[in-house]
């Protein structure tokens, strides 16, 4: 399978090499330096869609929707947000930047504690896809899914997106917590706890 990915960076970069663990080849549409290692890839964003039918967003929060523009996905494509958080400039979840800038009806977003440095070095990590679409979530499953990434499956697009969001937040207090010498165990799941509530 080809697999698109919007955004040549480090996060892409760790997406690509999940695509090539599962088998499967990526084609990333990127800005200036050529990503290394990745062999199937193109400068032209608007080549990605009409190459793949799974297109990968792993831009920032706040390129995702000039990310969209310049790529111009249709109709026939399943477009899945890989990014965290809500658009900067308006507050709304991903997905919905891509269904108001695209005419791609068949979206969802991915989701997880996955460190890109992690990936990078051949981590194990998992995340999570979510969509109201039985067919996005097989395809993103059967596109990363392999012995050193595990893929859930989930129909609440948003509520996945949330989790997404707080998994910085929650990173940064149990950094905090973990810092603070000689309060142990119990403060760490305290901290753990309460984000997850």
């Amino acid at each position: 399978m080809r697999v698109g990915i919007l955004g040549g960076g480090r996060w892409g970069q760790a997406l690509a090499r999940l695509v090539q663990a599962a088998g499967n080849e990526p084609y990333i549409a990127y800005q200036g330096k050529r990503p290394p290692h990745v062999l199937p890839s193109t400068d032209m964003p608007r080549l990605v869609p009409e190459a793949c039918d799974l297109v990968l967003v792993a831009t920032s929060a706040a390129e995702v929707r000039q990310a969209i523009v310049d790529a111009a996905p249709g109709p026939g494509n399943r477009v899945v947000v890989a990014g965290r958080g809500l658009e900067p400039a308006t507050s709304q979840w991903l997905s919905d930047v891509v269904a108001e800038t695209c005419p791609a009806v068949r979206t969802g977003a991915l989701a997880g504690p996955a460190p890109v440095d992690e990936i990078l070095n051949g981590g194990l990590c998992a995340g999570v896809i979510a969509s109201p679409y039985a067919e996005v979530r097989s395809l993103v499953t059967a596109a990363l899914h392999s012995s050193r990434y595990r893929v859930y499956e989930s129909s609440d697009l948003t509520g996945v997106q949330l989790a997404g969001a707080m998994v910085p937040v929650l990173q940064s207090a149990l950094g905090m917590a973990i810092a603070l010498q000689g309060l142990g165990a119990c403060l760490h799941a305290l901290v753990l706890t309460r984000g997850l509530e």
